[in-house]
């Protein structure tokens, strides 16, 4: 079986680390887009709270005020919000950990550059996905 030559072997690992540039600037870009959405979602539940203030000044009862709020509907939206910046966040952390390990650091160099434990970046480093 013929060795890969030195050129060889350094172009993919430069092709691996561009890939991963190029998910890094990916998963940032899907991070703050869900974080647009988390930051929609407050400002919708800040305006309405005006609302709710008014009708408490008309002396609406409070059972009213909730069917007109519907508090089920705003926080499974306000749960789906922060899930996809979570999910999105673990992502980012996650690719930028794949890119740093491949340009050479440890994984407890990794570790104290984000100020987690070597285990957690140890973990991730090892996701499938």
């Amino acid at each position: 079986m013929q060795t890969m030559d030195r050129s060889a072997a350094a172009r993919i690992e430069d092709e691996h680390v561009a890939a991963l540039r190029s998910r890094v600037v990916s998963a940032l870009g899907a991070y703050h887009s869900a974080i647009d959405k988390m930051t929609d979602r407050l400002e919708f539940d800040q305006r309405s709270k005006g609302r709710v203030e008014e009708l408490l000044a008309e002396a609406t009862p409070m059972l009213d005020i909730a069917r007109l709020m519907d508090p089920a509907a705003r926080r499974q939206a306000m749960d789906v919000a922060e899930d996809r910046v979570r999910k999105a966040r673990h992502d980012l952390r996650r690719t930028m950990f794949l890119l740093a390990e491949a340009e050479g650091s440890s994984l407890t160099e990794i570790a104290r550059a984000w100020q987690v434990s070597r285990q957690l970046v140890s973990r991730m480093t090892r996701e499938i996905g």
